[in-house]
């Protein structure tokens, strides 16, 4: 799994958020999303678990996809970590 990109759509609580820790320990990049105010606090847990050597990011997107113009909103920022994973490998 290293230097793979990852969305994960529910990723801030139960196998959501246990996938994306597997997936961050492993060494990709991850993108959790969630229409939850606890995406935040999973974001803030996992980030607990790197360490100074890690070289994998992790970013979260707080966002609601019943709503149709919320996936042109994802799908930005997923173009915006692409590249940025692009440029650091």
């Amino acid at each position: 799994m290293n230097k793979k990109n990852i969305l994960i759509i529910g990723g801030s609580t139960g196998i959501g958020f246990n996938i994306s820790k597997y997936c961050y320990e492993n060494g990709s990049n991850i993108l959790i999303s969630s229409g939850s105010d606890k995406i935040i606090s999973a974001y803030k847990n996992l980030k607990l678990m790197s360490d100074d050597k890690k070289i994998n990011t992790i970013e979260f997107i707080k966002i609601n996809l019943k709503k149709k113009i919320n996936f042109n909103l994802l799908k930005r920022k997923i173009e915006v970590l692409n590249v940025a994973a692009h440029h650091t490998i």
